[in-house]
């Protein structure tokens, strides 16, 4: 197996002396990691750096950013470690990317994108200029031509045997669970471990399947794994989500519980995959799959059957018509001749976030089926743990009198605004985004001189999780603020 080493070591100063941005300030400028060079090191010294106006839906990093970017190798594992805060991002092109991790001190992405580039996204919060040295290095790979030849399950895959054990290994933090259900075949939910270097983004978790989970198991050399199960064929929740009779659907795998969460946001990771990709990929033959909350909206009213398993920066459901070689195909990997797991096509590694009470009891419902047949099996993976509970506050700065942008006032809702002090007359750029990533409004101040203006956020008409995007010439501001 090939791995990528990176070591961060930062050397932070002050610097009074003007500098040009470095050629890495933004992503489009991110500098390669190339992986025919061993024990190299790179040096920066970066003083003049600048925020750059890309979503970080991690939390609010207002700092000075530069970018790298690196080829994941094939059945390769990035491992990075620092001191400061550095985020991983994924996309088309430089100029459309999304997060697909962080974390403030390290982050291990295993091998969830094999030949894909992804970029590096390094924070400096402290001071003007800081000085880094970057060392990685590409080892030999493994022989692997003895497990090209092996057809055996390279997963390890298990039926569950104790749901209330299967949900409890899912948690991460955050949360009380009670009530824990499945509902459908004993085949058709279970534990995987040693996926490392599947395509899922995840070594272990919970699978939930439309056939037997053993069906998943690679290599890929199958186009239609098709498995029938006992139990109940249907699911309404499922049936509604896709504008269908429940009738249509068939082999539904359901796992409910009760969650208590500790913060003001519900969120976990996961993976869909199917052997109905690509062939019947906008077609009627749509296997299906949903996460359905149901309690109390802190929009107001409630959620009722609300599915939270959307594409980012959409309101879209993720199904396979969603999500496909054509539609949304940033989100879509082609699995082809893969080792590990049999599904044709998976999504990428994608997070589902919803807006909750503190301490409220809510209903989650995970479900899958087979639609309009019970042919060709489809998946979902659940990492484990990521089941998790935390809180998003309100504007730390909204106290400061002096504070170069405030929300006011709080709790925040469609009559509060946005009041900027400027120092002097600069350039300003805007941007509202929802919790996935999508562009609500882009914001042009009444003038650009010193002084105080302030805008209303009256175009905001749904209550939830927003990120608010600001950037000057001189500095920047990034934050998430909920809407009540």
């Amino acid at each position: 197996m090939r791995f990528i080493f990176v070591n961060i070591l930062l050397f932070f100063c002050f610097s009074f002396i003007k500098a040009q941005p470095p050629i890495n300030d933004e992503p489009c400028g991110a500098i390669l990691l190339e992986n025919n060079i061993s024990n190299h090191y790179l040096h920066y010294n970066v003083v003049a750096s600048t925020y750059s106006n890309v979503p970080n839906l991690c939390n609010a990093n207002t700092g000075k950013d530069i970018w790298y970017k690196v080829v994941v190798p094939d059945t390769g594992t990035i491992i990075l470690s620092g001191t400061i805060p550095v985020y991983f991002y994924r996309g088309n092109s430089c100029d459309s990317l999304y997060n697909i991790g962080c974390n403030i001190h390290s982050f291990s992405a295993s091998d969830s994108l094999p030949n894909n580039q992804i970029w590096l996204r390094v924070w400096n919060n402290i001071s003007d200029m800081f000085t880094i040295s970057i060392a990685y290095y590409y080892p030999e790979p493994e022989d692997t031509s003895n497990i090209l030849n092996d057809t055996t399950n390279i997963l390890n895959i298990a039926p569950a045997t104790n749901y209330e054990s299967l949900v409890a290994a899912f948690t991460q933090y955050g949360v009380t669970i009670d009530s824990v259900r499945y509902t459908g075949d004993s085949m058709g939910i279970g534990t995987f471990s040693n996926a490392g270097n599947a395509q899922i983004g995840m070594n272990e978790g919970i699978i939930i399947s439309t056939g037997s989970i053993m069906n998943a198991n690679g290599p890929n050399n199958n186009g239609s794994v098709s498995g029938t199960l006992t139990g109940p064929e249907s699911d309404t929740n499922l049936a509604n989500s896709i504008n269908t009779s429940p009738s249509n659907l068939y082999d539904a795998s359901v796992l409910e519980f009760n969650v208590i969460p500790s913060g003001n946001v519900l969120e976990f990771n996961y993976t869909f995959g199917s052997e109905e990709y690509p062939e019947f990929a906008n077609s009627n033959y749509n296997d299906v799959f949903g996460f359905f909350i149901t309690g109390s909206d802190p929009a107001g009213g409630n959620y009722i059957g609300k599915n939270i398993a959307l594409l980012p920066g959409t309101y879209l459901p993720v199904s396979i018509n969603n999500v496909n070689d054509v539609i949304n195909s940033q989100f879509y990997y082609e699995n082809s001749n893969d080792l590990y797991i049999q599904y044709d096509g998976l999504t990428i590694f994608l997070t589902a976030t919803v807006a909750v009470i503190p301490s409220a009891v809510y209903h989650l419902k995970i479900a899958i089926a087979d639609c309009y047949d019970s042919s060709f099996d489809s998946g979902v993976f659940l990492q484990t743990p990521s089941l998790k509970s935390y809180t998003i506050s309100s504007s730390e700065n909204k106290n400061n009198e002096d504070a170069f942008i405030k929300i006011f006032p709080m709790p925040v809702t469609h009559e509060s605004v946005l009041e900027f002090n400027f120092q002097k007359t600069e350039n300003i750029k805007i941007e509202i985004l929802d919790i996935l990533g999508k562009k609500i409004k882009e914001i042009t101040p009444l003038n650009k001189e010193k002084g105080t203006q302030s805008i209303p956020l009256n175009f905001i008409h749904e209550k939830g999780i927003y990120v608010l995007n600001v950037k000057t010439e001189t500095q920047s501001f990034s934050e998430k603020f909920i809407v009540e």
